[in-house]
């Protein structure tokens, strides 16, 4: 079906070698940790095969269901920051 096709081990693995942050509560049913392992398991293939493991960040809170904590909004904001400062970086330096 459709909904198989479209399932996050057959669709985060396409983010690579792209920066990708995956943030998850430990206790989330809507995304149970088994299921997300499964993806990881695949993404992080993907990522070592195109020599991008540095640009996949995973954060799985203990403890936690399915919300945003303040934790993951810092993990969030390290993100882009990391990301986005040394893609801009890039981008000036290719100017000079």
């Amino acid at each position: 079906s459709i909904k198989d096709a479209f399932d996050a081990p057959l669709t985060l693995p396409c983010i690579a070698p792209r920066h990708l942050l995956v943030l998850n509560g430990e206790k989330d049913p809507r995304c149970p940790l088994e299921g997300l392992q499964q993806s990881l398991a695949a993404t992080k293939e993907a990522y070592e095969r195109l020599d991008g493991q540095e640009r996949l960040r995973v954060y799985i809170q203990e403890g936690v269901g399915h919300m945003m904590t303040k934790q993951m909004w810092e993990k969030i904001d390290d993100f882009f920051t990391a990301t986005l400062s040394s893609n801009g970086k890039r981008k000036r330096q290719a100017q000079l």
